[in-house]
């Protein structure tokens, strides 16, 4: 009656939700000081803020479904809805949930539209991406992202369209990216005028601004030096009041994103069909720009700043473990070959028993770091 996706992702978002429903108002980890409060009820912003997770969670499925399969997404996605930073952020009734959120939505609608020539899809992307300057700052980061995916899909269709194919292609390429340009400008009018108006608000006070410190670029470096220290192998602290500094990610994915990282990368740069593949480019190019950000200020490392980037580091962390189990399905492909046969896609029964004891250890030391910092 159901296929295997549709059976995984539920089963994902329902572990999600009641992660993030339960103790949701009882979590110890609220400063009503900095919470988003909708309609004055700090209670409805803290259900809002749970609702937005659980998009989120669903937003990146599709997504990655769309780069790389739905195999891909789950774990992506089954990452996110158990990450005790996710989880946390869900539960706080803070505005930075919404980061990661649009960005899922409004690329996974993009890519649709880049796929299918559909021009809706292009006019939904536009408008999410014209609200998320509302949410952040953080989402100025998306329009160099953007222009790159256009250019390196443009690439792609030079390269691997027939001449009469790739100008029809193009033409709806242009087209799409026309409506999407303009119901982006569109929604984005009265911000414009506020920032026209105010501009050193628009990525970083100057104050902060690593160009405005005698040595600028040794204040450049030392601020990526610790930037990227967050997003490698860290102990959690066992609580904090702060949810800034709190790390992104725990030490085991962090591993798994190195991982998968390094392979990526290396897939991208090899260019094996001529040209750079538009998916890879898509989440390297997106980490980079998200990244980013943090470089240009002196202030300490603050996780609100790289929690944009939790999608992106989920994708390449389910990467990583896609291409681990893939190994180790081929090498029980050669031990056993009386037994199992390699398909595109599809694991020896052994192999899915061992992802399954992976993802349940990962989501395990997820939420002992989570009733750590709570309790």
């Amino acid at each position: 009656m159901f296929n295997k996706s549709t059976v995984a992702i539920a089963t994902i978002l329902v572990v999600g939700g009641f992660l993030r429903f339960f103790n949701l108002y009882s979590a110890n980890i609220l400063n009503s000081d900095s919470s988003m409060f909708v309609a004055g009820n700090l209670y409805f912003s803290l259900f809002i803020g749970a609702i937005i997770g659980l998009l989120g969670i669903f937003g990146l499925y599709l997504l990655v479904k769309e780069l790389f399969g739905w195999q891909t997404g789950a774990i992506a996605s089954f990452l996110m809805a158990t990450s005790y930073a996710h989880l946390i952020l869900s539960q706080s009734g803070l505005t930075y949930i919404l980061v990661s959120t649009i960005f899922s939505w409004s690329f996974y609608f993009m890519w649709r539209g880049m796929r299918e020539s559909n021009y809706w899809y292009f006019a939904i992307a536009g408008y999410l991406f014209g609200m998320s300057f509302y949410v952040s700052n953080l989402c100025f980061w998306f329009i160099p992202v953007v222009a790159i995916l256009f250019l390196n899909y443009w690439s792609y269709l030079k390269t691997d369209f027939q001449y009469s194919k790739y100008e029809f292609a193009r033409n709806n390429l242009l087209k799409g990216f026309v409506i999407l340009f303009l119901i982006t400008l569109f929604v984005s009018i009265p911000l414009i005028y506020t920032l026209w108006q105010n501009p050193s608000s628009v990525f970083f006070s100057s104050a902060d601004s690593t160009f405005s410190q005698p040595r600028p670029f040794n204040s450049f470096v030392n601020s990526a030096i610790n930037t990227l220290g967050v997003l490698s192998p860290t102990v959690i602290p066992l609580q904090t009041n702060d949810l800034s500094n709190i790390p992104p990610i725990t030490w085991p994915i962090s591993i798994l994103f190195i991982i998968g990282f390094a392979r990526e990368l290396g897939h991208w740069l090899s260019r094996k069909h001529g040209h750079f593949a538009t998916s890879h480019t898509f989440i390297i190019m997106s980490l980079i720009f998200l990244t980013l950000p943090a470089f240009f200020t002196i202030t300490p490392p603050n996780a609100f700043i790289i929690m944009g980037t939790l999608p992106l580091i989920f994708i390449f962390a389910s990467r990583g473990i896609w291409w681990i189990f893939e190994k180790l399905n081929h090498w029980q492909y050669l031990t056993h070959p009386e037994k199992h046969k390699l398909f595109h896609g599809r694991l020896a029964p052994h192999v899915i028993m061992a992802l399954y004891v992976l993802l349940g250890a990962l989501s395990f030391h997820e939420l002992w770091q989570y009733f750590k910092l709570i309790n």
